[in-house]
């Protein structure tokens, strides 16, 4: 939950409509399961540890963020 109270600062959290809490036995299972998720590039903003994180880093850079 603390997350989304970060995401509240980006610039696509305006497009967000929807979202789900999946809970798990433990914090090990949920961080197996998120970079399953990630790996599987099934989250559109959420590029942290994907490929796409190196861009996203450059682009924030680039923009002086």
């Amino acid at each position: 939950m603390n997350r989304w109270l970060a995401y509240r600062e980006t610039s696509w959290w305006p497009e967000v409509d929807q979202y789900a809490v999946d809970w798990y036995p433990s914090r090990e299972k949920a961080r197996a399961v998120e970079k399953e998720f990630l790996a599987a590039d099934l989250a559109e903003c959420n590029v942290h540890s994907t490929p796409r994180h190196g861009d996203h880093q450059r682009r924030q850079r680039a923009a002086g963020r």
